[in-house]
């Protein structure tokens, strides 16, 4: 029997972004006890210095490579899902992430003086956000000194650590597609004056003031819905809008926006042809550059909040 916690995984690509390939690399404190920790996920036999390709986990057919007696990398399709899938299944087998296995981070940061220090460069390794690392940095000096204080919004730093998820809704052709773009700074959506140009849901990576989310361009919901392929997407919107971080409600002056329980920003688009008579938090022209910035860090705020990045206690990094 494979005794616990000696096979734990790692993840060795970037975990905030798509790529070619995923890499999960499997690792054990035992050598003894590799070979069986492999056969027990069906990923044996692979012999050191061995590359083999196979089922992953019956999640994706990929590569996997030994490297010596206690180490093997499973190369993935890097698509967020698959990397996602393939760490759940891990753990549903009893493998642990190495930083939830007992392993000490000393060892996997040998350059580190300190727990703190080493917790800082797992972050920091982790880190999607620019705003993270100065704060992540700050991190030795503030938990040497007084701790009385207690610590600062551990959920501001998980926004800054991976990427929060903010969600544009609103009824369809109010400009959606166009507020993505400008955020983003490239064409990320199809932008057609006419409705019903998005059915389904476009999302890209946009830093906002210094923080990393995940921006999506949600089918726009209309009060009626007129037809099955319209009230499809207006699901796709509904369920999205149950997993947002953030809600950018959008409508213009013909058409306000809709309501949500979610955490939100009222934003009236196309200001530059007419305005909205309706309550709203800023108004936007996306020829208007500043407008856009300033709804870049109105977002960022409502997620990581300024007192949050100056509040100088300590950051709970475990």
């Amino acid at each position: 029997m494979i005794r616990k916690n000696t096979c734990h995984y790692t993840i060795e690509t970037p975990i905030h972004a798509s790529g070619a390939i995923g890499i999960v690399r499997l690792t054990s404190t035992d050598a003894s006890t590799f070979d069986a920790s492999l056969a027990h996920l069906g990923l044996a036999p692979v012999r050191v210095g061995q590359v083999r390709r196979m089922s992953i986990l019956d999640i994706d057919d990929g590569i996997v490579a030994r490297w010596d007696d206690c180490c093997a990398d499973l190369m993935v399709h890097g698509g967020r899902g698959v990397i996602e899938a393939v760490t759940h299944e891990l753990t549903n087998r009893g493998v642990k992430r190495a930083c939830d296995s007992g392993e000490s981070l000393r060892n996997r940061w040998p350059e580190a003086a300190s727990d703190i220090e080493a917790q800082v460069l797992e972050a920091l390794a982790h880190a999607a956000s620019p705003r993270a690392v100065p704060i992540l940095l700050a991190q030795p000096t503030r938990h040497a000194a007084d701790l009385s204080r207690g610590v600062a919004d551990a959920n501001a730093l998980g926004h800054l650590l991976t990427p929060p998820f903010v969600l544009i809704l609103g009824p369809p052709n109010v400009g959606k597609s166009s507020l993505l773009n400008a955020l983003v700074g490239q064409e990320a959506s199809i932008v057609a004056d006419r409705p019903g140009t998005t059915r389904d849901t476009v999302a890209a990576m946009a830093v906002l003031d210094g923080l990393t989310v995940r921006l999506a361009d949600a089918p726009g919901m209309a009060a009626e819905e007129p037809d099955e392929i319209v009230a499809a997407a207006a699901e796709i919107a509904r369920t999205l809008e149950g997993a947002a971080d953030l809600v950018v409600l959008c409508g213009d002056s013909q058409s306000p926006p809709l309501s949500t329980d979610r955490p939100s920003i009222t934003v009236a688009t196309r200001s530059d042809l007419d305005s909205a008579d309706w309550p709203h938090d800023h108004a936007v022209s996306m020829k208007d550059a500043a407008r856009v910035r300033t709804l870049a860090i109105a977002i960022r705020r409502a997620l990581v909040p300024d007192a949050a990045l100056n509040d100088e206690r300590p950051w709970s990094l475990t």
